[in-house]
């Protein structure tokens, strides 16, 4: 639309450059354009000294100088266009995660709670490929009312993956984590999930790097629904679920988060 509008802007100049100079040499505008394209002035003219003038350049120059300044608008515009369209593209193309438990680790039976394995899948929902390089992540319980301590990602770095660990559309990386030495069966814990006085929560982040070599991190907070036996997303978008870029000179070096305290209190759950 912009392009157009200079377009036009630019041939309304010329035409009104043409006219005024039809005015200075009294010479009809549709004869001025021929005299232009054959550079030969009607004989009855009588400002010889003004065509000559024309046709010695000066107004020409300054004709052009216009034209120059009214193409680089145009090139500077087309420049804001490219550098959207580049800022946009990795935004539609880049890889967005997700991570999906597959299987829950915790089954609320008739005679308690039984603790198993929890495993979940890092999908990816985008366009390109992702190499996921860390991953950081606790299960353990929290007081009910309250959400799980999150894993500081500029204090920790992370478990390293193996080089090569990819995730594409449809083709997920597995986590696991054993959670019978974590809340076990008849232990304090599980009674207490079971009697609703505590809940259980997964929480943490994996990193990785996308087609356009930015570093990022997607943090992620589930905590297990006893109703239906389902963990589901709980927490707010700055410290348990989140996605951003890092500097990859500001990425702590490798290791595991602490265990979190089982009877730490937090803020409320968000």
């Amino acid at each position: 639309m912009r392009l157009r509008r200079d377009t036009v802007l630019t041939i309304v100049f010329c035409v009104a450059a043409c006219a005024i100079w039809a005015g200075l040499l009294n010479e009809p505008l549709p004869l001025l354009f021929v005299s232009i394209f054959t550079g030969k002035i009607a004989a009855d003219n009588q400002n010889q000294q003004i065509w000559d003038w024309v046709l010695g350049g000066r107004v020409t120059d300054w004709l052009l100088v216009t034209v120059g300044i009214l193409q680089f608008r145009v090139y500077r515009q087309q420049a804001a266009i490219l550098r959207r369209q580049s800022e946009t593209l990795p935004r539609l193309e880049r890889a967005y995660l997700y991570v999906r438990v597959t299987e829950p680790g915790i089954n609320i039976v008739e005679n308690g709670i039984r603790c198993e394995t929890i495993k979940f899948s890092i999908e990816n929902l985008g366009n390109t490929p992702a190499q996921l390089t860390r991953i950081a992540f606790i299960v353990d319980t929290a007081k009910h009312g309250t959400i799980i301590k999150p894993i500081d990602p500029t204090a920790v770095g992370g478990r390293e993956l193996t080089t090569g660990t990819v995730v594409a559309r449809g083709m997920p990386h597995a986590e696991s984590e054993n959670l019978r030495a974590k809340l076990g069966f008849f232990t304090p814990k599980s009674i207490k999930i079971l009697s609703g006085h505590q809940t259980a929560w997964l929480t943490g982040f994996v990193r990785y790097i996308d087609v356009f070599d930015q570093h990022r991190i997607e943090g992620f907070t589930l905590v297990f629904d006893t109703t239906f036996n389902v963990w589901v997303r709980r927490g707010d978008n700055r410290l348990y679920n989140y996605s951003r870029t890092e500097n990859a000179k500001d990425i702590p070096k490798p290791g595991e988060p602490p265990d979190a305290a089982p009877d730490q209190e937090t803020s409320p759950v968000a």
